[in-house]
């Protein structure tokens, strides 16, 4: 893993041009997911989606609205952090597609984005590992297409689509060990994926890193010793930057998250396991199982992942991540079960469902495959050279371009053969093909209010300016009793005689009430409490569960902000962060502009 790729085939330059490995990355997705292109405002049946549609949706209606950052969401389960939420996505590069197109558009759009680059990032993983370019087009294709997202799709966990970039992360580390503009690039993708809301995207992601710096500095202790192999802790100092860029550039949400996963941790006892047949039935099974993900590639992936273990030392290398990915996939089988030590450590035991290990899994036995390819498209020239050696009625010379040609095909077929089993196994019968069948909601404007809502169809309430009181949320945010849907009066004195109540302006981080009070007494806000609700007269605290302001007498203009501190800062180091990158950035441009052009003017016309 340590050692750049060396080797040259002849069937190479077929995909050498990015452009091309594009158009054939976006005409795979078109034939697997053609329900991606159609009907571009509809959603998906599943309820999950209608989750997701609605925590965005509000959201953008509070940038694009409003003129806000949505810190606060009104409009679920009466008040809910936003930003801070752990499956927020406000700040991932995809939600300006979203911003831009709206949240249905800005959805698909995000969907083909990660396709691409989700294919893109383990064909250039594969050519790091010395996999020919047929070889790695199959390992890109199989990957990106594999059940597991097809699967997430069909739930709509656009979140769990963070895992396309995986293998950018795995190439960042490979090429940081010796490039500091790698280390660096390493951190922006998990970046990515936490301001995606990667909750099991990041922590797999940084198991991942983990075990490539155990094994490359293995490597480079126990190897043979030449001057061009970097020194020792190089693996660990490339683990270290990538952990401290990534913190720094999502600090924006991730010291609020922090927080929320603090005060509210998921408690999970564990307990879960498959057995080995289960396992494989989720990456073989034809049809997939339907409870839980899966993460088909098929038998053939799995065998030439094993047959590139046979005869490559990077395919060996890669095959004990599959193993190790494999083990913590079959759960809590016993006390000393890979999965059960893992979740002692800290953020580890709040993961649930190990056998979502399984995309891991696929990943590396795409990889393992596409070595596999590329050893038996090196063999057929061999086997050539050895008949044209043995012929006794004269010799043939070297082999032609057009022999070398036809056993360099040898692997596009191949590849082309395992890719149509994987299509014809699981995308071609699969049911994404009819995946959006639901109308978008329809806009209202008007005051906003909560309402009794309804947590299956989610998506409806923050497009008709209202809160929907009945929901669902894997953080166990507090909720008061106290809430009432379709009140006369969302702001309102607790006692009627002792002060009137009239609502001036609303927003969702802001409210601005003018009150006339007769004596001290309390304006209630329906809307649950939270620390960070500021006030510019009298002060805010929690009453069953409510927003409740205490106010002096008098007439006031009084104005309710909410105020993250936490957000405020991460917003500050995020910020900072991502400049001195762009400068960085822009100096390694000029160097290399510089180098260039000395190249250019060096040659000899």
């Amino acid at each position: 893993m340590i050692d750049e790729p060396r080797t040259r085939r002849f069937s190479d330059p077929f995909f050498a041009f990015f452009g091309v490995r594009v158009i054939l990355w976006l005409w795979a997705v078109r034939t697997v997911c053609p329900a991606l292109f159609e009907n571009p405002f509809k959603l998906a049946h599943y309820h999950d989606e209608h989750f997701y549609f609605a925590h965005e949706d509000a959201a953008r209606i509070t940038i694009a609205q409003f003129k806000q950052l949505p810190a606060w969401n009104p409009y679920y389960c009466g008040g809910i952090p936003g930003i801070a939420n752990p499956q927020d996505s406000t700040f991932a590069p995809e939600f300006l597609l979203k911003l831009w197109y709206g949240v249905g558009p800005g959805r698909r759009l995000a969907y083909l984005l990660l396709f691409v680059l989700g294919m893109e990032g383990c064909y250039r993983l594969a050519r790091r590992l010395d996999a020919g370019a047929v070889g790695a087009i199959l390992a890109g294709a199989v990957f990106g297409l594999s059940g597991f997202f097809m699967d997430v799709m069909r739930l709509g966990w656009l979140n769990f689509f963070s895992f396309q970039l995986v293998p950018w992360v795995a190439l960042a580390f490979l090429h940081g060990i010796r490039s500091w503009p790698w280390r660096v690039g390493g951190g922006l993708f998990i970046a990515w994926m936490v301001l995606q809301g990667g909750l099991y995207t990041v922590p797999y992601t940084v198991l991942m890193l983990m075990l490539l710096t155990a094994m490359t500095t293995g490597e480079l202790l126990l190897g043979p010793r030449r001057d061009d192999r970097p020194r020792w802790f190089a693996p660990l100092l490339t683990f270290v930057v990538i952990g401290v860029v990534s913190a720094c550039v999502s600090a924006v949400k991730l010291l609020p998250m922090l927080k929320v996963i603090i005060d509210h941790p998921r408690i999970w006892e564990g307990g879960e396991a498959q057995t080995l047949a289960e396992i494989m039935t989720r990456m073989v099974g034809r049809p997939p199982p339907i409870e839980g993900q899966n993460a088909f590639v098929g038998q053939f992936v799995l065998a030439l992942a094993l047959l590139g273990a046979t005869f490559d030392k990077n395919g060996a290398r890669v095959l004990a991540l599959t193993v190790v990915f494999f083990c913590l996939a079959l759960g809590d089988y016993a006390d000393w079960a890979p999965n059960t030590l893992l979740h002692k450590l800290p953020v580890f035991g709040q993961l649930r469902f190990p056998h979502r290990f399984i995309v891991m899994v696929a990943l590396f036995a795409c990889v393992g495959a596409a070595i596999a390819v590329s050893k038996l498209e090196d063999v057929m020239p061999r086997i050539g050279q050895v008949l044209r050696d043995a012929t006794v009625i004269r010799p043939l010379g070297e082999l032609s371009p057009a022999a070398r040609l036809a056993f360099g095909a040898f692997g596009t077929i191949l590849a082309a053969k395992v890719a149509l089993y994987v299509w014809d196994g699981f995308a071609k019968d699969s049911y994404v093909e009819t995946l959006y069948v639901m109308d978008a909601p329809i806009a209202r404007a008007g005051e906003f209010h909560q309402s009794r809502g309804n947590r299956w169809d989610a998506q409806v309430w923050a497009r008709a300016s209202l809160g929907s009181l009945q929901c669902f949320e894997e953080t166990e945010f507090p909720m008061s009793a106290a809430l009432t849907g379709d009140a006369k009066q969302e702001e309102r004195p607790i006692d009627p005689n002792h002060a009137k109540v009239v609502r001036e302006k609303w927003t969702p981080n802001e409210i601005t009430l003018q009150v006339k009070a007769y004596v001290t007494t309390t304006v209630l806000v329906n809307q649950n409490y939270h620390r960070a609700w500021r006030t510019n007269v009298g002060t805010t605290y929690a009453r069953d569960g409510l927003l409740a302001l205490q106010v002096p007498p008098g007439e006031h203009r009084i104005v309710l902000r909410y105020r993250d501190r936490l957000l405020r800062t991460g917003l500050g180091i995020s910020v900072v962060t991502l400049l001195a990158i762009a400068v960085l950035g822009v100096r390694e441009a000029r160097l290399r502009l510089r180098a260039f052009r000395a190249r250019w003017a060096a040659i000899r016309w």
